[in-house]
This record gives structure tokens, sequence and C-alpha cells, in this order.
């Protein structure tokens, strides 16, 4: 396949029931991009309640690793999160994590990956934020199955950078696509075969990223 960008929007009007289009990419090829996942007002919404939450001083710097193993590193990512949750959701943050609980129900109906868990986070890169190339899944464990990431940014151009840049392979020179963080796009892919990177962006740019993971063996 080769590399390049991903329109902003479908060709030709086309609609394709999201779900259905998730499992099948999925099975094909590890990945998957939607468009329109949430309507423009749930996202205008999603990102209002987000630079509500930013205000209010609830965001933290992000690092990377977990346990006695997380630390900050300003080398690798820039982004600032807010850890999500039931509890702490608001109202329309909470409508969307009931959506990817009917998400979560239709992977597991058509591909059987034994999602169980969900983790999510808003996420916030500031101008000159990125991320470097890495893997969501855990070194040490492969508990997270699906990534799953919604945009929130109105009005995205690729001179905004910011771009999600999926690798297709694990070569260092191999293919990849790049894809816009536009407002209600969603992507999805499999956390311990995708390698991906956000690309230096040239705006605020924002985003909620789940993990799905699967049960730990008792």
């Amino acid at each position: 396949m080769p590399t390049g960008a991903l329109p902003v929007r479908p060709p030709n009007g086309q609609s394709v029931e999201p779900f259905a289009s998730i499992t099948g990419d999925l099975a094909a090829k590890g990945w998957c991009v939607v468009d329109d996942f949430v309507s423009a007002e749930w996202a205008a919404e999603l990102l209002e309640e987000q630079r509500q939450q930013s205000r209010q001083g609830d965001f933290r710097c992000a690092g990377i690793g977990r346990d006695r193993a997380f630390q900050l590193d300003a080398q690798t990512r820039g982004d600032q999160i807010l850890w999500l949750d039931r509890g702490n959701a608001l109202p329309a943050q909470f409508q969307y994590l009931a959506m990817l609980e009917e998400l979560r129900r239709a992977v597991n109906r058509e591909l059987f990956l034994g999602l169980d868990r969900l983790d999510m986070h808003a996420a916030d890169f500031p101008p000159g934020g990125f991320y470097r190339r890495h893997l969501d899944a855990f070194r040490h464990d492969n508990l997270r199955v699906l990534s799953v990431i919604l945009y929130l940014n109105r009005r995205w151009h690729a001179r905004d950078g910011g771009a999600l840049r999926l690798y297709l392979d694990a070569h260092p020179d191999g293919a990849f696509v790049d894809v816009l963080p536009e407002s209600g796009r969603l992507v999805t892919f499999l956390s311990d075969r995708s390698q991906h990177e956000v690309r230096e962006t040239h705006r605020l740019r924002s985003s909620i990223t789940g993990w799905f993971s699967r049960r730990p063996r008792q």
C-alpha cells in the first residue's frame, strides 16, 4: 500500500455502518478509520467539555511506562492528559463511554477478541507537541488489544501538522498512512501490532484515546 494521507471526508458521500466498517477492517488489515463516528454537535460538546476541564487545571503532563517504570520524557511525548471514567466524565463524555461499550460488544461478537476493560483519557497536544513512534501494548504483557482514538479538531488541514502516522510494517522505512485529526473521526487499531506516532502539531490538537484490554488470566 502506498504511503500517503487520508482525505478529511470519505469520497463520493460513501456511508458505511460504523461498527461493521470497524470490525471488517480490523479483520482484514488490523486498523480502521471512520469519519463522522459522532455528530458534529456531539464532537463540539466533547471539545467544550475538554476545554472546561483544561481551564480547571485537571490535565497533567503525560509520561511513558507504568507503575515503577513510569517517567516523564519530553523527548518522547509532549501531551497533557486527563484520565476519564464514569466517575468524572461530563455528560457528552459519559455518552461517548456508552457508545464505546456498544463498540466493545460488536467487536467481541464479530471478532472474538475478548475485550473486557476500557481505559480512556482526554489528550491535548499544544503547538510543538508530538509523540514518537511506539506501540500501545506494554512490553511485559499483552493485555491491551484494541486502541480507539476520537478526534475533536474542527477544520484541520495538512499544514496544521499533528497527523497520526500509522506504520504498516515494522521496517524503519516501510509504508505508512497519515491520518489527519479531524473532528468526529475515529481511528481503531490492534494495540500490539500497529506502531504509530503523532507528528509535530502546529496548533492545539485534542482527542480522546482509549484502550480495550482483555481480562488477565487467573
